[in-house]
């Protein structure tokens, strides 16, 4: 994940915002549903792809061939973000083939292809839509999002095209929405006209840590679902820094009713992803250790 990238030493005071007034809100009510501490709710974290040739003898065995990678992977994490859709829509034989290759367990987020969210007239491209959606929809449960993420330029002056867009998308699957222009955001939330639409809609939102743009680390949480994408600079006191915080506040959130929380972790060098993955794993496990003690 280029966005954001800064070649500057990320400094260590890097820290993540308070929940604002509204996140509260949503959070006491999702706790009024589901009462404290709900059972059942899950923290995914996976990496931004599976198809990686230097995670041999990293995470993969050394003479591991491609076409066995993802089911190695199924086999270390429970997620995956599946950016290679962003580049290219797959097949519903390819899509079914991921479907088997993991196990029941596994949740994929896949990424809406480049040529539609990037399209200068994505709400004429309904068809692109559909051919995607049915090639999604072989991932039946393991499906947790397909989600959307709209160019820089994309502004709210384009906000009536964006619904326009969203119109087209079949609610029969889950879907939820990343936005990158400095308008959309406001003391680290996102425009409640716009966060109001997406509650109604069934949307979740993806929040991105990224340490070049903090505008667009929000919070503002409208669905009991959650993606989030974290780039960092691995191994770093930074980072180790970022992902405590992290660690605590995706266990409010789980805590307080927010059903699934989906963390990706985007490294500098792809290298490096498997060993903060398995970090930011150890730290969950530390706080689920405490709070049970």
């Amino acid at each position: 994940m280029h966005f954001g990238r800064t070649q500057q030493q990320i400094p260590d005071a890097l820290i993540l915002p308070e929940d604002r007034a509204r996140t509260q809100s949503f959070l006491r009510y999702r706790e009024s549903l589901n009462g404290p501490t709900p059972k059942g709710n899950r923290i995914y974290i996976g990496a931004p792809m599976w198809g990686c040739h230097e995670w041999k003898g990293v995470l993969y065995p050394t003479q591991l061939s491609p076409r066995k990678f993802l089911r190695a992977y199924g086999q270390s994490f429970k997620t995956v973000e599946c950016n290679a859709t962003f580049y290219k829509s797959p097949s519903p034989n390819l899509v079914s083939q991921w479907y088997h290759e993991v196990p029941a367990d596994f949740r994929f987020c896949p990424k809406l292809p480049k040529s539609i969210s990037h399209s200068k007239t994505p709400w004429l491209e309904k068809q692109s839509i559909d051919s995607y959606c049915q090639s999604i929809k072989m991932l039946r449960e393991k499906l947790a999002a397909t989600f959307i993420q709209f160019p820089d330029y994309v502004s709210t002056r384009n906000w009536d095209d964006v619904k326009r867009f969203l119109d087209l998308l079949p609610r029969d699957l889950p879907w939820s929405i990343e936005l990158r222009h400095e308008s959309w955001f406001e003391d680290h939330m996102i425009h409640d006209r716009v966060i109001n639409d997406l509650y109604k809609r069934g949307i979740s939102v993806v929040i991105t840590d990224t340490p070049g743009r903090r505008d667009v680390l929000h919070f503002s949480l409208c669905q009991p679902k959650v993606i989030i994408r974290f780039l960092g600079q691995f191994p770093s006191k930074s980072d180790t820094i970022r992902l405590k915080s992290w660690a605590e506040r995706i266990t409010l959130w789980q805590q307080r009713g927010v059903n699934e929380i989906y963390l990706f972790i985007h490294q500098a060098k792809n290298i490096s992803i498997p060993d903060s993955i398995h970090l930011m794993e150890r730290l969950l496990w530390e706080r689920e250790h405490v709070n049970l003690n």
